[in-house]
């Protein structure tokens, strides 16, 4: 029997989208996207195992350290910007591909460095590539499933981030004493090459290149995906429901709402997710990449250390099933908030443990607390842009982000470098994150069930 359905092309695509529900077909494609997360997050965090090796090495301080830490969220800042724009008008598909294999060469560079430039430099590429790569995959990876399970399947991308960074500290751990620090990093860099197998395996958005008005080439993928996801469930879909589009404002043949991410319609929220942004992946990466030299300076071993947090990071990975229920249950807002609040009260906690036992499970709680914040933030900003803005409303999201990510580490290691205690940097944490919680509570949107 074959199970094949024929759609009228006059169906929407968001309404053929929407009936998919899930299946294998849909988890075999966006886990293509998912590894390419993952893999991505080896090279953006794994620069936190190899702070204390690098710092020996190149006999570097804690400032110095701290900027080339930070030096890659510039870079990333260049690169979502310049990564949402041309993903809004190249395609999704080509962008993700292109900076995946960028930021495999830039970690390979580093590996070979000759210089302390070379090292910047290199460090710098890894930024443009994953400031594109990553905003694009979770824009990607909504466009690809329904409203219903656009929570789960984003907040999965956050958990293969998490996952990242502790299998490239388990990584670092095994090869640091066998090939150093710059071995490390050209294996990393390896990983990139999984821009290819994108390439060859994952379809372009379907949702974009409606969007686009290539109606056709956007059916034909459409009719593919439905057709696997068919054959993968051994039934046919149901008939499509049309989705009515709101009634805007129309300047030419585009919706005034979809003319600019900086149009009238959008300014309340690029004004909040400016600040909000900002705080929140200065919270996050102000700590993230510090927390293996923290530990050195509290008097553990740099092995040890880089165990420990390996480990810790593992504290992340519940975070996807309790924050996929959140945001699908009491919504996407109140999960931000909750989650911020959460990860303020246990980053305190860890920052005043002083003994191995508080610090693995202060450690663990925080972890859980912040990769929380991270999903419930990824569903949130995602759908707060339109289709054809999307790529460059997640691309300014993640340009502001950069702006935070650059700042934080960069204030932990002066810090540091005045002679604080690590506890400092902690209650510096916990305050941004009591504002991004304000923030999203006085001025953000409901974003639930929302359809692209």
């Amino acid at each position: 029997m074959s199970v094949n359905t024929v759609v009228s092309p006059q169906v929407s695509i968001p309404s053929r989208l929407e009936r998919l529900g899930n299946s294998p077909y849909l988890m075999r494609l966006c886990g293509i996207v998912l590894l390419g997360y993952m893999f991505a997050s080896f090279s953006l965090t794994g620069i936190g195992y190899l702070m204390p090796s690098l710092g020996q090495d190149w006999e570097l301080t804690p400032v110095i350290l701290g900027y080339l830490s930070s030096i890659i969220f510039v870079a990333m800042f260049l690169g979502a910007f310049v990564g949402g724009f041309l993903g809004d008008k190249v395609g999704r598909k080509p962008v993700l591909v292109v900076c995946s294999l960028l930021w495999g060469i830039g970690s390979i560079l580093m590996g070979l460095a000759w210089s302390l430039p070379v090292l910047f430099f290199g460090r710098t590429l890894i930024g443009i590539g994953l400031g594109g790569q990553m905003p694009l995959a979770s824009v990607i990876l909504g466009e690809m499933v329904p409203s219903n399970y656009r929570g789960k399947y984003l907040n999965a991308a956050i958990m293969s981030l998490v996952i990242g960074q502790a299998l490239v500290g388990l990584l670092t751990y095994l090869l640091l004493p066998v090939v150093g620090w710059r071995g490390v990093l050209i294996v990393v860099g390896c990983f990139g090459l999984w821009g290819l197998v994108m390439w060859k395996y994952l379809p372009e958005s379907a949702a974009w290149l409606s969007s686009k008005a290539k109606y056709e080439e956007a059916d034909k993928i459409m009719s593919k995906i439905e057709n696997g996801v068919e054959k993968s469930i051994g039934r046919p879909l149901p008939e499509p429901v049309e989705i009515k589009p709101d009634k805007e404002v129309m300047i030419g043949d585009v919706k005034e709402s979809e003319k600019s991410i900086f149009s009238k319609h959008h300014l309340k929220n690029v004004i909040l997710v400016t600040f909000f942004m900002v705080a929140q992946m200065m919270a996050n990466y102000g700590m993230s990449l510090w927390l293996t030299q923290m530990l050195v300076l509290k008097g553990f071993e740099i092995i040890k250390s880089i165990g420990y947090v390996s480990f810790i990071c593992l504290g992340g990975i519940p975070a996807f099933f309790f924050v996929s229920y959140m945001v699908d249950t009491i919504g996407r807002k109140k999960s931000v908030i909750i989650m911020a609040l959460l990860t303020a009260i246990t980053v305190y906690f860890y920052g005043q443990a002083a003994v191995f036992a508080l610090v693995i499970l202060t450690g663990l709680m925080y972890m859980f607390s912040q990769n929380g914040y991270n999903m419930a933030t990824l569903v949130f900003t995602v759908e707060l842009w339109p289709t054809r803005l999307r790529s460059s409303g997640r691309g300014y999201c993640q340009a502001c982000g950069r702006v935070g990510s650059f700042l934080g580490p960069t204030i932990v290691g002066y810090i540091l470098a005045a002679g604080y205690a690590t506890s400092v940097v902690m209650v510096f944490a916990a305050c941004l994150c009591i504002f991004g919680a304000l923030a999203v509570g006085i001025f953000g949107p409901e974003t639930k069930g929302k359809v692209v």
